[in-house]
């Protein structure tokens, strides 16, 4: 190197005895001047007192002063002044050859301080001993130590920063140790809601908040969206206004330089530069400086960010996991020991948390027959981390119990490469209760009949096993008395009748209001000394709810308890529900009641309007009416369609008050013409009854009674798989009755001719199956009808 070929040259110099003043100088001198000028080092020649004696070009670039003004200097001028007593002290160890390096900073006439190292040695200059000082400007060096320090310092900050405002500001610290940076903003870009916000701002004349929308046509958008960096000169800025790139605004920057940040091709966003004041604060090599560390900036604030989500995710879980109710969250390693335990473990299994953290899963709440298999799943998990489909089992509280639960398994990769393993389990205690209320309640519904009564004993017998009740109660009030029209679970010397004063369910009554009354401990309240059933039963609890019915509250349900009971919100709500549905009951009753009536009342009146007009058929319709609902009986039909058929049965011959008394008592044969007339009474009789709001489709049944299955009917002709189930049965029953029976025209054929008949007809006119019962009714159970009837 420049030293060592100085240092040979300088032997050569005193092994010729050269000497500098000679007017000739050797080769080797020759050399040596020439290796002294033109070397890219600054080269200084000092006696020992530290005087300038000669420098070359280089010395005089460096520090910025002409030969003839550095000679005659001392090095003493030529370094920093809090340096100078440094160097004082280490010049008598360079020139006793003690020292030969240092590193340090020169200095110009403009006070700039340049970073040098020095390599000092002793030569011989014009026959005396001097220092020859070679000077190596590290600016560039030190800069990319620089810069390599602040890419470590941003990289190291991704984690030691407590959150990305530290980050930023330590990038922002960073950056001003390297280039101009008063100025400085990180905006950030969104790509799928594709929105550029500041998220770092620092700047003289403005600072803007966190998180302000930056606007898409604006310079740092440019960026952004061009994904190239740009050095923006007030020329560039005005070039690009007019070709309608970045919007006209008041900008005041005399110099701005803008940095994408990328990861790989992804844009995360940008960092800006500026100055106000002096637009050669800048050149294109802090551009090209920007770009170099711009990409490890995108790195740390793209790693932190992710890292700050994933916390916040995991406290946003965690807290989550903490506060769900029923949810038992449990974490695991590969050998089964818990490592986390979330409150509601305690709920569903029993064990605190201190009491299952670093026990084993497998032995705690999984039941023995079960544990094998785990333990293989487990192992399998950590291995490869795949666990099984989620789904419901049976595991183990504290207590032994077993406890229902949806079990779902997950595992989650480490940055060490292990799985971490997590298993949720779902309660469904809750959910299955509500199930069996549900089905039971289902239950209940679809097996109503049309008693209100016995549809009220299904309902309170229901409200009292789904409540886990000792007995249940539904008690009304009739002609001044409490009467119990619902029991379940009673015991035999219960009283069903009593007077009202006193009881509770009194008291629910009066209080007309739909909430629960909830009296708990009862022998300590007054009741114990008032209701007649708290003493002798031991009752504890007493839970009731109004109903309501006619505008009034008038009954009470209620469920008793000879324990202490806490109903819960959907113990309130099925209470409510049954009190609803008895409330329907007894206005059905009552309506029905009613409607029974009335519809009884109008029935006879059409009843006796055709036998007035016909009294060969005196009777007819009952008897029809009487056959037709043991026919429907026998073929257990639904409650509701056989009290159909019973109504229609009585007045299917409604529309012969149409038919002129002549015809229907005509004693001789009828005409074509008559009989035609006779065969309208069931249009007729339909026209009637549709006027009349009855609650089966009485009008469409009598409209049917003399169809026939294969057609050959009247009045429309229809066939079987068109007439309706009610039409066919009385239409076999009117048959019946009428050809055993005497009419006008003819004597009675007798009950077996009929029967006869039928058999004969059997799927042909008439329905096989209902053929079939009717002969068995006759045969088999001896059906017959009265003369009285």
């Amino acid at each position: 190197d420049l030293i060592n070929k100085i240092k040979e040259l300088q032997k050569q110099i005193k092994r010729n005895e050269l000497l500098p003043s000679n007017p000739t100088l050797s080769s080797t001198d020759e050399r040596f001047r020439i290796l002294f000028e033109k070397s890219p080092d600054a080269i200084f020649v000092e006696d020992f007192q530290g005087y300038v004696l000669d420098a070359n070009p280089a010395a005089c670039k460096l520090n910025r002063m002409t030969r003839d003004e550095l000679i005659g200097k001392n090095v003493l001028e030529l370094v920093p002044e809090e340096k100078r007593k440094e160097i004082k002290n280490d010049f008598r160890k360079w020139i006793t050859g003690k020292i030969s390096f240092y590193e340090g900073y020169s200095l110009t006439p403009e006070g700039q301080k340049i970073p040098v190292e020095i390599h000092a040695n002793i030569i011989q200059f014009t026959g005396k001993k001097a220092l020859l000082m070679i000077v190596r400007d590290i600016s560039k060096r030190m800069k990319e130590q620089k810069i390599q320090k602040v890419i470590y310092n941003i990289s190291n900050a991704t984690n030691t920063a407590k959150n990305l405002d530290e980050l930023y500001k330590i990038i922002h610290h960073e950056l001003k140790s390297i280039i101009y940076a008063g100025n400085f903003f990180i905006a950030l870009y969104d790509k799928e809601s594709d929105r550029i916000t500041v998220s770092y701002h620092i700047d003289q004349i403005k600072t803007l908040k966190q998180h302000t929308l930056i606007k898409n046509d604006g310079l740092t958008a440019y960026v952004i969206r061009n994904k190239k960096s740009i050095f923006l000169t007030e020329e560039l800025r005005n070039r690009l206004v007019q070709e309608g790139k970045i919007r006209k605004s008041d900008w005041k920057s005399k110099i701005w330089i803008g940095v994408p940040l990328k990861i790989k091709d992804k844009i995360i966003g940008a960092i800006v530069v500026q100055s106000y004041e002096d637009e050669s604060v800048y050149s294109r090599n802090d551009l090209k400086l920007l770009e170099f560390v711009s990409d490890q900036i995108a790195f740390a604030i793209d790693r932190k960010r992710n890292e700050e989500a994933l916390i916040e995710s995991e406290s946003r879980f965690r807290k989550l996991f903490e506060n769900l109710p029923n949810v038992a969250v449990q974490g695991y390693d590969s050998e089964g020991t818990i490592n986390y335990w979330n409150r509601a473990n305690e709920l569903v299994y029993g064990y605190k948390t201190e009491e299952a953290i670093g026990k084993n899963l497998i032995e705690l709440i999984i039941p023995p027959e079960m544990r094998k298999d785990v333990k293989e799943i487990i192992k399998h998990g950590a291995e490869t981390g795949e666990m099984p489909a989620a789904s419901e089992m049976n595991l183990m509280r504290k207590d032994g119990s077993l406890v229902p639960v949806f079990s779902s398994h997950t595992a989650i990769k480490q940055p060490d490469h292990k799985f971490e393993l997590f298993c949720i389990d779902v309660d469904l205690t809750e959910r299955i209760r509500i199930e069996q209320r549900l089905a039971k309640l289902n239950e209940c519904f679809l097996n109503y009949t049309t008693d209100p009564d016995e549809n009220i004993n299904r309902i309170v017998a229901v409200c009292g096993e789904l409540m886990g009740a000792t007995c249940a109660l539904y008690n009304c009030l009739q002609e001044h008395l409490l009467y119990s029209a619902g029991q379940w679970n009673t015991p035999p010397d219960y009283n069903p009748l009593d007077k009202p004063d006193g009881h509770i369910c009194y008291d629910v009554i009066k209080r007309a209001e739909d909430d629960l009354l909830i009296v708990r401990h009862l022998p300590k309240t007054d009741y114990y000394l008032t209701d007649p059933n708290v003493k002798p039963y031991s009752l504890e609890t007493y839970i009731g709810r109004a109903v309501k019915f006619g505008n009034e509250y008038q009954g009470s349900l209620c469920v008793v308890y000879q324990k202490d009971f806490i109903p819960d919100k959907k113990d309130e709500w099925l209470m409510g529900v049954l009190a609803s549905a008895i409330a329907v009951e007894e206005e059905r009753r009552h309506g029905v009641q009613k409607l029974q009536k009335l519809l009884e009342e109008t029935i006879n009146g059409l009843i006796s309007a055709v036998e007035i007009r016909d009294p060969y058929t005196a009777g007819h319709q009952r008897r029809v009416a009487k056959l037709a609902v043991a026919i429907a009986t026998d073929m257990e039909l639904p409650p509701e369609q056989i009290e159909s058929i019973r109504f229609a049965s009585l007045v299917h011959d409604i529309g012969k008050i149409y038919v002129p008394a002549e015809i229907l008592s005509k004693p001789g044969k009828l005409t074509e013409v008559e009989f035609e007339l006779i065969k309208m009474h069931s249009q007729a009789g339909y026209d009637i009854l549709k006027k009349i709001e009855f609650p089966w489709p009485v009008a469409e049944i009598v409209l049917q009674h003399h169809e026939r299955i294969d057609g050959s009917g009247y009045p429309k002709g229809i066939i079987g798989k068109e007439m309706m189930l009610e039409a066919k049965i009385i239409n076999i029953a009117d048959f019946i009755e009428a050809y055993s029976s005497n009419r006008p025209y003819r004597p009675a054929f007798g009950i077996d001719i009929a029967l006869n008949e039928l058999t004969r007809n059997r799927g042909i006119l008439y329905e096989a199956e209902i053929v079939d019962v009717c002969l068995k009714l006759f045969k088999e159970k001896r059906f017959k009808f009265l003369k009285e009837e």
